[in-house]
């Protein structure tokens, strides 16, 4: 993991190397965003869709949980805010139950 963020930092050191100077920090963040966030809400769509083809047997808790949940779920997942331990969908008490890889991001 600790490669994995050298070499990200790296990559994105080097495609914004020659715009450093003409760019401010907050251009910076805003072409990250605008990069990025659609594919963090691609993947809590995609994540939702899933969730329900998926074997109450492994996620018993896919059974009982409301649409209104998963929906207030993949909402606030689109914001990459974490979860509370109460809108826990899954039983793994996990910050981003429909986007796994969203973890990354959050760091």
């Amino acid at each position: 993991m600790d490669f994995f963020f050298l070499l990200s930092g790296f990559v994105v050191a080097y495609a914004y190397d020659d715009r450093w100077g003409k760019m401010t920090q907050w251009d910076f963040y805003k072409r990250r965003l605008i990069r990025l966030q659609p594919m963090v809400i691609v993947g809590n769509i995609i994540g939702a869709a899933l969730f329900y083809f998926q074997s109450a047997s492994v996620f018993p808790l896919v059974a009982t949980t409301p649409v209104w949940k998963v929906l207030v779920v993949m909402v606030v997942g689109f914001t990459m805010i974490p979860l509370l331990p109460s809108m826990d969908i899954r039983g793994w008490q996990e910050m981003h139950p429909l986007d796994g890889p969203a973890w990354v991001a959050f760091l």
